[in-house]
């Protein structure tokens, strides 16, 4: 994750040796042996003491002059892993070792300049040091320039550069470029996506002997890259690297089980091949198992248990742990909540130029929650990221103008940055230029045009795919194709994307584009909650309870799989038993437990929950619980660091309808509705349509007389020519249809809030 390491992490692989170095000496071999052996201390080791020690001896060799020795330690002041980072130190010992005539000391120095790691960033001096040595057939610095220019940051990427580089790489017998090239194929981020080269690459890497390169063979086989999809082969060849010890295979077998996709979840399996990797050495596997017992997805959470993993893949050195660990501080997961100390652990990694620090404390600024909301912050944060050559950040800062709750909306700005993440290779990038293109976002609409950018994306992420089945499925902004809808979503499910089985089980279940089709909908919904998707446990349970499958319902089913959901820590089943409880629809009625458990729920960080009892007292609920906007009020307040930015907007905006009932206040509200974050807007003004449905009305008058579709009076009043209106705003999208139920059914006026933003 360090950004400046994008070029050099991958290195690692290369071990140094002074046989950089002419005439070499038993006794050089010696020190070369021994600056190896102490650095695989430093990094293997989880015994401080071991560390330190080694740490002393790597620095006594370099401060005799060890170029070797020299590299390592500038490696460590660069990533600032084991003691303090100091890029001025690191930049010295680069310095030093270069002038030794150390070749990896040579490449580490051009690397420093192109990033302005210790000094002032020349990124063509840097090139050139790097090329220098490239030019003595030395495969590190080849590999290295293929990666800098098919990676990102200060050098432009340029793919047949890249490919060029690692060809010369493998020319060498470097087998790493094989892999290196099968990424670039697999991946299409830099050249054109051929998953017949990217499969044939891994092969030819793994005929040589790569570990990696039969990891990614292996995963190859499991997703179907190239080949015929065979997941017991790809488990296999990927078992057979982990049998030697090979940390990355026991990391990958590890992500396998527990990530979802092609290779069934199994919780158990994933956290006894991520010890293994802890075995080896690999702090990353800590992180990954604190993240699972923090999610609770696939194991059972335990805050306390994801808490001591963060911290000890911190002291580890491991910087992706040490960001856990912060946010960890933040949240208050298994430790009393520290906001302060959190941003101070995840600021003391980004003070390296870590590129996931600098992205994380930008989102920590611009989603709300217990950091204060600082759009300027969040934007140099997220600058300073993109400095680093991570274009996710582009992505963020498209979001942020886009939607207009953190920073003021400006559609071209996010136009602009999602046009440069794109470019960029950016798959994310892709997706959100499509959709202001779909949507007209700082861009003239260009349906086509959206729809191949999405497209293009599909090579490289299975959101793609899913984003695309959802506009073929909802029909807001295109022809909807419930054929074709179902083609992308399986597509994206086969690829990895759990959230699309769910998807999959809504369209047989509703059966409105395609045939109603009750099992198709059970298997689908119980495939994605068996690979840990507790959303889809939630959906199922509740399409049982409110009879969503006629007589094939159970209500008493039902209520165990929302229960169950609710267990395995999904905030919104929490929201839906207190619905039943509210209703008394398969549990007893029980109003006042219901509101007992929606509060101690709340006062746990549910924001579902905040948001359900603000939504109580405010429309009521029947003789069970009475209107009370006061406490609806005092609930929004008490809970208002709960709700993200735009969230929190909204639910001040739905409030003030609940007490809207002249003209007069319909227009504060409308004014207030268009004063508020373009993003929010479509969601609020359908949220009007039960809480205050005049107001929705009102809202809709105004800006359909805006668009000249209506000139009839402002009254909130649901007139005959205001009907006439909606309908021929209706006949813009190419879901119309949708509308013939009438402006206040639930669909109709979902597409009527869009096409009104």
């Amino acid at each position: 994750m360090k950004s400046y390491l994008i070029v050099a992490a991958l290195f690692a692989a290369i071990p140094f040796t002074e046989a950089n170095a002419q005439d070499i000496s038993p006794d050089t071999l010696n020190i070369a042996k021994t600056v190896e052996q102490l650095q695989e201390k430093i990094k293997q080791s989880t015994d401080r003491g071991v560390v330190q020690q080694a740490v002393s001896d790597l620095q006594k060799l370099a401060d005799s002059g060890n170029a070797g020795a020299l590299v390592r330690i500038g490696e460590l002041y660069r990533d600032g892993t084991v003691f303090t980072a100091d890029p001025q130190k690191a930049f010295e010992s680069f310095q030093r070792a270069s002038d030794a005539g150390n070749a990896t000391g040579k490449i580490r120095l051009g690397e420093a300049y192109i990033r302005g790691i210790g000094t002032q960033a020349d990124v063509a001096k840097g090139l050139t040091l790097i090329e220098e040595v490239a030019q003595t057939g030395d495969s590190g610095a080849l590999l290295t320039l293929g990666d800098a220019y098919s990676r990102g940051g200060p050098v432009p990427i340029d793919g047949q550069k890249a490919l060029s580089y690692y060809q010369r790489t493998i020319d060498t017998g470097n087998s790493a470029a094989l892999v290196r090239i099968g990424e670039l194929y697999r991946d299409g981020t830099v050249v054109t996506a051929d998953p017949q080269k990217a499969f044939e690459s891994f092969q030819r890497a793994s005929d040589a002997g790569n570990a990696t390169g039969k990891i990614r063979l292996g995963e190859a086989y499991i997703r179907g890259i190239g080949t015929q999809a065979d997941v017991a082969k790809g488990l296999a060849l990927i078992e057979e690297v982990a049998q030697t010890g090979d940390s990355g295979a026991l990391l990958t077998l590890g992500d396998a089980y527990s990530r979802g996709g092609p290779v069934p979840i199994d919780g158990q399996k994933a956290l006894s091949y991520y010890q293994r990797t802890i075995d080896t050495g690999n702090s990353a596997a800590l992180v990954r198992i604190g993240e699972l017992y923090r999610d609770g997805t696939i194991v059972t959470a335990d805050p306390q248990k994801a808490f001591e993993s963060f911290q000890r893949a911190s002291d580890a050195g491991n910087a992706t742990g040490k960001i856990r660990l912060g946010e960890a501080y933040i949240r208050g997961i298994g430790t009393q909540a520290d906001v302060a100390k959190g941003l101070t652990l995840i600021e003391e990694v980004a003070q390296t130029g870590d590129s996931g620090a600098l992205l994380t404390l930008g989102d920590a600024y611009s989603r709300g929650g217990p950091v204060p909301i600082d759009g300027q912050k969040a934007l140099s944060y997220y600058q300073r990221t993109i400095d680093t050559g991570n274009s996710a950040a582009l992505v963020r800062i498209g979001e942020l103008y886009r939607d207009g709750t953190v920073v003021t909306a400006d559609p071209q700005k996010a136009f602009e940055s999602f046009q440069r993440a794109a470019n960029a290779g950016n798959s994310t990038g892709k997706i959100r230029l499509g959709e202001a293109y779909i949507k007209g976002i700082g861009v003239a609409k260009d349906a086509g045009r959206g729809v191949a950018l999405i497209e293009e994306a599909t090579k490289q992420n299975s959101g793609a795919l899913y984003t695309l089945g959802d506009y073929l499925y909802r029909g807001d902004f295109l022809e909807a194709d419930g054929k074709a809808s179902i083609q992308a979503f399986l597509a994206s499910a086969e690829s990895g994307n759990v959230s699309a089985y769910v998807r999959l089980g809504e369209i047989y279940r509703d059966g409105t584009l395609v045939p109603r089709d009750v099992q198709k909908s059970v298997d689908y919904y119980r495939k994605a909650s068996e690979m840990g998707q507790t959303s889809a446990l939630l959906a199922l349970g509740e399409n049982y309870v409110y009879q969503r499958y006629g007589r094939k319902s159970d209500k008493g089913v039902g209520v165990r799989l929302i229960a169950e959901a609710a267990k395995q820590g999904n905030e919104l089943a929490a929201v839906s038993l207190a619905s039943l409880q509210l209703s008394g629809n398969g549990v007893p009625k029980n109003a006042s437990k219901a509101i007992k458990s929606l509060t101690a729920a709340a006062d746990a960080g549910n924001a579902r929950a905040a948001a359900m009892l603000v939504a109580i007292y405010r429309d009521g609920r029947g003789k069970d619980v009475s209107k009370n906007l006061s406490k609806a009020r005092d609930s929004l307040v008490r809970y208002e660091s709960l709700f993200a930015p735009g969230d929190l907007v909204r639910e001040k905006i739905v409030l003030l309808s609940a007490s809207a009932t002249s003209i007069n206040d319909f227009e504060q509200l409308s004014k207030s509705l268009a004063a508020a974050p373009p993003a929010i807007q479509s969601g609020t003004i359908s949220r009007l349509r039960t809480t205050n449905p005049n107001a929705y009305v009102y809202v809709a008058q105004e800006r359909l007389k805006q668009r000249g579709l209506y000139a009839g009076p402002l009254n909130g009043q649901l007139t005959r020519s205001t009907i006439q209106a909606l309908n021929r705003l209706c006949e813009e999208s190419p879901a119309a249809q949708r509308c013939d139920k009438g402006p206040l059914n639930s669909s109709a006026a979902n597409l009527i809030s869009v096409l009104l933003n």
